[in-house]
């Protein structure tokens, strides 16, 4: 069956637009990974799931307080080079290395939990 894109786009937009409204900064350091509402996005990028088009993402950099730099996870175990092997809380995921991305501190929505430093610096 064809998904209807419209739909899901339309979905999302709603979504982001809600997103936007926030007026909060959360308490987030590097290391620590949150579901973050990344959205609906196009071809091979990666995008999220459910109804609010979230997944998990590993901080790498804190930019101040309103964005940082973020690496998504996967569950899916792909091999290759662009696929970083992690465990994190007794689940082997990866974390998919080419789709770094710059994020708004708005796109967070829950903090699941952080990474040690040496798995972080390696």
């Amino acid at each position: 069956m064809m998904k209807n894109y419209d739909k899901i786009y339309d979905d999302w937009n709603e979504v982001k637009k809600n997103l936007s409204k926030i007026k909060r900064t959360p308490d987030f350091q590097e290391g620590q990974i949150w579901w973050v509402g990344i959205g609906m996005n196009l071809e091979a990028e990666v995008f999220g799931k459910d109804h609010d088009f979230a997944r998990p993402m590993l901080i790498i950099k804190k930019n101040y307080n309103d964005s940082f730099v973020g690496l998504p996870l996967t569950t899916k175990l792909h091999n290759g080079t662009w696929y970083e092997p992690l465990v994190f809380k007794g689940r082997e995921q990866r974390v998919i290395l080419n789709q770094v991305k710059n994020t708004s501190v708005l796109r967070l929505y829950r903090r699941m939990g952080e990474i040690s430093e040496p798995i972080l610096n390696a």
